[in-house]
């Protein structure tokens, strides 16, 4: 669930091993992407140039909060910046790789055969670009028309991706959120043998731990202290 995304964005934001500050990541919820693709735009009009007008403000406005939220003062010089996509009852990550100019998708399925790129990613990549660039140059750090135009779409390649796992996209896409560093040759754990089903449930478990007892979670108290009667309990 999306929910369950956004709320780890925000704790790889808090997390020191994952310090935007060191590692010059920042990871968004699901929100800014949907407000600027997905989500029919609140408020606009029937007017289609009023409606894009519309979703940019609104990525722009929820991009803003987000790492206002974060206490971040400015996103300047940050390395990688992740966007997680729901399309299709499917998650994947659309990262801004502005340390290698790339604007890369991170997908751990792989194009069945007579889908095209476009059926499936359509302009997502192109869109999330050119509205950063806009919250950029509004933000006081424009980037330059040479160095919008060496960007690059690019669907990354990985040993793991395959057409069988249909139903843990979410569980791939918050691996690839925690790993990736921005070398297409990074290992995260996935061997695309039945050992990762095993590593799924792994993370599965240890994904939910955190969540529950992240101090950012309001109620991590209470459930820190029905874990401790849990284990308990003879």
């Amino acid at each position: 669930m999306n929910n369950v995304i956004d709320t780890f964005a925000r704790i790889l934001n808090d997390d020191p091993d994952q310090s935007v500050k060191s590692n010059l990541k920042f990871y968004f919820s699901t929100i800014p992407f949907n407000m600027l693709c997905q989500n029919e735009p609140y408020g606009g009009s029937q007017d289609s140039q009023a409606t894009e007008s519309k979703r940019l403000e609104n990525f722009i406005l929820s991009v803003r909060h987000e790492y206002e939220t974060a206490g971040v003062k400015s996103l300047k010089g940050f390395h990688l910046l992740f966007f997680p996509v729901w399309s299709g009852d499917h998650f994947y990550l659309i990262v801004i790789n502005q340390k290698a100019k790339k604007v890369e998708i991170i997908d751990n399925l792989s194009l069945p055969e007579g889908i095209t790129y476009d059926d499936k990613y359509k302009t997502f990549a192109e869109r999330t670009f050119e509205a950063w660039t806009i919250f950029s140059e509004q933000e006081g750090h424009p980037l330059r028309k040479a160095q919008i135009s060496a960007y690059e779409i690019v669907l990354l390649e990985m040993p793991w991706k395959n057409r069988t796992n249909k139903t843990d996209c979410g569980v791939y896409a918050m691996r690839h959120m925690e790993t990736y560093k921005g070398n297409q040759t990074w290992n995260c754990g996935f061997k695309n043998t039945d050992e990762d089903k095993d590593f799924i449930c792994r993370l599965r478990m240890r994904y939910g731990t955190e969540i529950l007892l992240s101090v950012l979670n309001k109620r991590h108290e209470l459930m820190y202290l029905a874990l401790k009667r849990a284990n308990q309990v003879e």
